[in-house]
C-alpha cells in the first residue's frame, strides 16, 4: 500500500496568494499530466521536429 500525504504542503506567498498542494482527492486519475504535455508540447514543437527527421517510406495506397 502506498503511503499517503493526508497534510497539506505550504510552499509560502506569492504577493497575497498562499501556495499550497492538498493531496486528499479521493479516487482520481492521473491522464491530466498528459493535457499538460500536449500544451508544452504545442508550444514548444518537439513532436512536429521529431516527424520532420523520420522519413515514412510507406505507401498511402
Amino acid at each position: 500500500m502506498p503511503k499517503c500525504t493526508e497534510g497539506v504542503v505550504d510552499f509560502g506567498r506569492v504577493g497575497r496568494r498562499v501556495v499550497q498542494a492538498a493531496f486528499d482527492g479521493g479516487d482520481i486519475v492521473s491522464d491530466g499530466g498528459v493535457m499538460l504535455l500536449r500544451r508544452i508540447d504545442e508550444r514548444i514543437g518537439l513532436t512536429r521536429a521529431a516527424a520532420g527527421v523520420f522519413a515514412d517510406g510507406r505507401r498511402a495506397a
